[in-house]
């Protein structure tokens, strides 16, 4: 499937929140379980592109590991954080620490690290796109 069609089917599903999605006074995120049906997508074609790890959380955050390249196990990670607006940055604008995302979306991305190389990787701040 090209780049324009996969667009084109992921806006075809209806993600608006609901305003009123509390009854209790508790705050549910996602406040639909509509937004799940996109997200249960992306897990699925992550999962059929061969990612590792993919998860698909209660907050609807879909997230994978995709393996390094042979000889590019030595590459940094990238964290990316996107606002849920209209933007016009340069996508390097939008690069994080993975430490940022993590404190973010209460999500441990490396459990599997050995900590000092774990600590190493998501505290830096990639500069530059690869």
């Amino acid at each position: 499937m090209n780049v324009k069609d996969r667009f084109l089917k992921y806006v075809s599903y209806w993600t608006t929140s609901d305003d009123n999605h509390s009854t209790d006074g508790a705050v549910r995120i996602p406040s639909t379980d509509r937004q799940f049906e996109l997200g249960r997508v992306l897990r699925d074609e992550l999962n059929a592109l061969g990612l590792e790890k993919v998860v698909l959380t209660d907050h609807c955050y879909v997230y994978g590991m995709l393996p390094a390249t042979t000889g590019c196990e030595d590459k940094k990670a990238i964290g990316f954080i996107f606002p849920n607006s209209a933007g016009h940055k340069p996508l390097k604008k939008y690069m994080v620490t993975v430490d940022s995302v993590e404190k973010r979306t209460d999500i441990d991305f490396f459990p599997a690290l050995p900590d000092e190389i774990e600590n190493r990787i998501e505290a830096e701040l990639v500069q530059e796109l690869p």
